[in-house]
Parts: C-alpha cells; sequence; structure tokens
C-alpha cells in the first residue's frame, strides 16, 4: 500500500498550485496536514470539498486519490488519478497512482498501460518498487512469460535486496525450470539432457549415489555433455568414497579437462584429491593452475591459501585470502583462512577481526540451514536444478 512519506511529492505539488481564494487555500492546507498526519478520511472529505469549489485543481484531485488509495476505496481513488492526469498530463507519476489504482480495483486490461510505461517511466523508486512487483504478478497471471522475464530483471538490477523482488525471481526461475523439465520429459525422455537435470535435483537433495548413477547413464549417451564430467566426480566425491571411486572421479576430472582445459573447477577438484592423498606438492601444482585459469574462483583461492599455510608461506596464502574474501565476503572458510594466516604473521588484531567475521557468518549460516534446506527441497520438487552441484 502506499504511504503518506510516498505522497509528499505530491503535497509539494499541491502547495505551488495558485487558487486565488484565501478559504480555498485554508482548505487544502488542512487537507494536506491530515494526510500527512495519516488521517485519510479527514483528507479525503477536505479535499472533496476543495474541489466543489474549484474542480480543475490537479494536485487536489492527485492527493485525493492518494487518500483514497490509502483507504482501500481503489474505484474512488482511480477516479481522482484520473482526473488528477486529464487535467495535468505531466504531473510526475499521475499516470503510475492511476494504473496502481486500476489494478487494485481489478481492472487489469485498464492498469497495464499505465503500469507499464510508469513502471519504466518512474521517477520515485518507491512507486517504481511497487508498480513493478504489481506489474510482474499481472503478466504473471496472464503467462506473459517474456514481459515477466524483463520485468523481474529490471527490478533485480534496481532492487538486488528486496524480499519481494527476491521471492518474485524465485517463483519465476522455478515456474520456468519446471517448465523445461516437464517439456524434456514430453520431448525427450530417453535424453543425456533428462539424465543430468535428474543429477542435478538429486544432488540439491544429498543423493549423491543415485545422483552418480544419473550423471553415468548422462554420459553413456553423450561423452562429450558440457559440465557432466566434473559433476559427476563432484558428485562421486560427496559421497565418501573408497580408492577406487576417487579414481573413477579422477578420471573425469581429466575428460572434462581434454574436452575445456581452462575449466578451473576441475582443476581445482583434481588439487582436492590429491589434498585427500596427502600429495601436497601436486594439490599446490593444481591449485595454482586453477586460480591462473579462473582469478575470481573463491574456492580455487582459499585451497591455494590452505597449501600455502601448510607449507609454511602465510605471507602469499594471506594475498589469495584476502582476494577470496573481496570476491566472496561471506565465505566463512575464507575469512578462518585469512585469520590462520594472520596470526602466523604476527597480525593478532586482524586475525581476531577475521575470526569476529567467520563466527557471524557461521551463525547466520547456522539459524538459516533449516530454512534454506526446505527451500532446496521444495525448488527440487518444483524442478529447479542446482547449478551448485558443478562445484
Amino acid at each position: 500500500m502506499l504511504t503518506a512519506a510516498i505522497a509528499a511529492g505530491l503535497l509539494c505539488a499541491q502547495a505551488q498550485e495558485p487558487t486565488g481564494q484565501e478559504p480555498l487555500q485554508d482548505l487544502l492546507q488542512q487537507a494536506s496536514r491530515a494526510l500527512a498526519d495519516h488521517r485519510y478520511d479527514d483528507a479525503a472529505r477536505g479535499f472533496e470539498e476543495a474541489l466543489a469549489v474549484q474542480p480543475r485543481l490537479a494536485a487536489a484531485h492527485a492527493n485525493l486519490g492518494v487518500a483514497r488509495y490509502l483507504l482501500g476505496d481503489f474505484d474512488r481513488a482511480s477516479s481522482a488519478f484520473r482526473h488528477a492526469h486529464e487535467i495535468s498530463p505531466s504531473m510526475p507519476n499521475a499516470e503510475l497512482y492511476l494504473g496502481l489504482s486500476e489494478a487494485r480495483a481489478g481492472r487489469v486490461e485498464s492498469a497495464m498501460g499505465p503500469l507499464s510505461r510508469g513502471f519504466w517511466n518512474a521517477s520515485d523508486d518507491p512507486w517504481r518498487l511497487q508498480s513493478g512487483i504489481l506489474l510482474a504478478e499481472l503478466y504473471a497471471a496472464r503467462g506473459n512469460h517474456d514481459q515477466l522475464v524483463r520485468v523481474v530483471s529490471a527490478l533485480r538490477k534496481a532492487f538486488p535486496d528486496d524480499s519481494e523482488v527476491l521471492y518474485l525471481a524465485y517463483r519465476l526461475h522455478s515456474d520456468l525450470a519446471a517448465e523445461a523439465i516437464a517439456g524434456l520429459v514430453r520431448e525427450a525422455p530417453g535424453s543425456a539432457r533428462l539424465h543430468q537435470v535428474t543429477a542435478e535435483l538429486l544432488v540439491s537433495e544429498g543423493d549423491f549415489p543415485r545422483a552418480v548413477r544419473q550423471y553415468r547413464q548422462a554420459l553413456s549417451i553423450d561423452a562429450k555433455l558440457s559440465g557432466a564430467n566434473r559433476a559427476l566426480a563432484v558428485a562421486i566425491l560427496n559421497s565418501d568414497p573408497d580408492e577406487a571411486l576417487t579414481a573413477e572421479a579422477e578420471e573425469a576430472l581429466e575428460r572434462e579437462l581434454r574436452l575445456n582445459p581452462r575449466d578451473a573447477e576441475s582443476l581445482y577438484q583434481l588439487g582436492e584429491i590429491a589434498w585427500r592423498r596427502g600429495q601436497q606438492e601436486a594439490a599446490l601444482e593444481r591449485y595454482r593452475s586453477a586460480v591462473e585459469m579462473g582469478p575470481q574462483f573463491a574456492e580455487g583461492r582459499i585451497a591455494l591459501g590452505k597449501a600455502l599455510l601448510a607449507v609454511g608461506e602465510p605471507e602469499i596464502a594471506a594475498d589469495h585470502l584476502e582476494t577470496a574474501v573481496r570476491i566472496d565476503p561471506e565465505n566463512e572458510t575464507a575469512r578462518y583462512r585469512l585469520a590462520q594466516a594472520y596470526r602466523q604473521l604476527g597480525r593478532i588484531e586482524e586475525s581476531a577481526e577475521e575470526l569476529r567475521q567467520f563466527q557471524r557468518i557461521r551463525s547466520a549460516s547456522e539459524s538459516l540451514s533449516a530454512i534454506y534446506r526446505q527451500v532446496q527441497r521444495g525448488t527440487a520438487r518444483s524442478g529447479v536444478p542446482d547449478t551448485r552441484s558443478s562445484k
């Protein structure tokens, strides 16, 4: 719903609109104060009395519309905003207010044009956010996916941290993914891609053994399936493998690198295998190659920092770990390793600060973990692949 703060621009416009009549000006000022004080019934009556005296006051119509909107009287709000727009087509956001009111009144067809124009041209962030969310809801209800994607993308760019926008994006991508998977099942039920998607869904649920079987089936159909060899290796390594399975994962990563020699994640995973085997020099070589191929790959930097600390090179380790923290400030492992590096370098205060950051992130992660698992389970049932399976 609108707020009195959002209406402030209209109140300013009201003060600038000359009436030439002192009693009328008093009425307008009293109504404006009532609107600012959240006394919306009094504000509506005041603006109506003023308009009975002078019907051509555009800002008074607009403020009346705000009061009616805030009272939930969307029909009369629409009428007021329509009058304001007819009298003064250039009034900022007046058409947008009309679109919002029409949409809330259930008149979708007449709302779409004003809402769309208002969203793309809105000068105020609160109005743009409200209109964009409502516009997205209308596009979703009508099944207009192209316009829905365009609006949600613009909202994500303009309001990246807003919970409503994030939820819209989640629902959009969940629905689109579910449609795509339904299409795969219908059109290509035995395809490598369908087995790959099934494996990714199993990974998102933590069912690594079954995911491994699905990745194997996908690769038996298409041995060059992009990313599938690496994803198979990651699923194996997450399933508490014995040496035979570890060797299979290593072979899969080597196959991925033959297909894509610059794949930083495969190099990193090969480093992890070497590290598990106690082969520090081999792990260091792989980690260095991963960082060279993917300078912005935080996990590669963290792993290299870990290995450098183990061989007594804390200064170089700190450089890589500082870069990892800049890339991913909320990575708790990066913070913890950096604290270790600082301590070895005698930078005690900085080490303590990194440990505080590590504890903050860890606490937040633990408090959200149950909710996150529920979301992941719901996402998997909706058919959204977990792209993190390739890491």
